[in-house]
């Protein structure tokens, strides 16, 4: 047993010793301040009218001695979608009180775990968060593009009025979880959907765009392996989809909520992007041409790939709350 633990330990201290080495080889780009003269949100493509609707707010066992948990549910902007009749969302309220929201948007598959870590740990440090589910089948075997574009839509559309129930000055607000600073987080497919939210939104008043980038069509194909990506397409191709219907279609119906047509209304002075070097699911380069559209926002971009930034994790959660006490603030 104490081989056992003497070579977990040396295991570890190993880790430790590789991961400190490869911090040298960090590579972090300053935000412009203020925006670049001349930046401006465009028109919003995802507006929607706000109006009342129900929800309930319901309190969850404690997670740690910080925060509340309170578990809220919302029925969908779009009730035609059967697979997605409802919104299911973990508010974290610290026991200290909070005016600073921060919203945080997971993955495209899996469980939770990487969301919950830093919506906990921003918990711990005062801010209050917001993490919502995934929709439902948002790469539907049974499906199409067209599909993957309405589901796209209609989380930024229902993360919006998720928004809409909690920010002060909203005619939906509830008191007294009313904050007056609001915050996204997305990591992976999170990051790219939060784009299109942060763009538009104009109560979101920082960003934080993990593992991310543009061209949804360049990253389904670099992402051609992963479980729910391979169902997709193999359902596709046993509809008669060959390669160059595919390519067409998902540029045909993914272009219009790809981040990088969005990206010009992002304020880079408040986002914050985190990529990997060597990350073959969200390509450096496709997270370069997110970061160019979007002004060169503070990037940083780390010596690993996809999952291996994993290894990162306590490094990219320093960065994600430093940038958020900078830009969240009381004014």
């Amino acid at each position: 047993m104490k081989n056992v633990r003497s070579m977990s330990a040396r295991r570890g201290l190993a880790l430790g010793w590789i991961v400190t080495s490869l911090a040298g080889c960090v590579i972090r780009t300053a935000a412009p301040d203020p925006a670049p003269l001349g930046w401006t949100r465009r028109a919003d493509p995802f507006a929607y009218r706000p109006n009342e609707f129900p929800f309930t707010l319901a309190a969850a066992p404690e997670e740690a001695p910080g925060f509340a948990t309170w578990m809220l549910d919302y029925p969908s902007h779009d009730t035609a979608d059967t697979k997605n009749p409802s919104v299911h969302a973990v508010l974290r309220y610290p026991h200290a009180g909070s005016d600073a929201l921060i919203v945080v948007l997971p993955i495209l598959g899996g469980d939770y775990s990487e969301t919950d870590y830093f919506a906990r740990g921003l918990a711990d440090r005062g801010f209050a968060t917001l993490r919502f589910d995934r929709k439902a089948d948002v790469l539907d075997s049974e499906g199409d593009f067209q599909l993957v574009a309405r589901r796209i839509r209609n989380t930024v559309v229902d993360v919006r009025r998720g928004i809409d129930l909690l920010a002060s000055g909203s005619p939906l607000a509830r008191q007294p979880m009313a904050f007056s600073r609001v915050g996204l987080l997305g990591i992976s497919l999170g990051s790219m959907i939060g784009s299109l939210i942060a763009a538009y939104d104009p109560r979101v008043d920082a960003t934080a765009l993990v593992l991310t980038g543009g061209d949804f069509a360049e990253v389904l194909d670099h992402a051609r392996d992963e479980v729910e990506v391979k169902a997709f397409l193999a359902g596709l191709e046993s509809r008669g989809y060959d390669a160059d219907r595919i390519r067409h279609e998902a540029h045909w119906y993914l272009d219009a909520v790809d981040p990088l047509r969005h990206a010009a209304s992002l304020d880079p002075s408040t986002t914050l992007m985190v990529q990997g070097r060597f990350d073959p699911i969200v390509p450096f380069d496709v997270g370069t041409w997110l970061w160019e559209a979007a002004h060169r926002p503070e990037r940083v971009v780390l010596p690993t790939g996809h999952y291996s930034a994993v290894l990162f994790l306590p490094y990219i959660e320093g960065l994600i709350e430093d940038h958020f006490e900078r830009h969240l603030a009381p004014h």
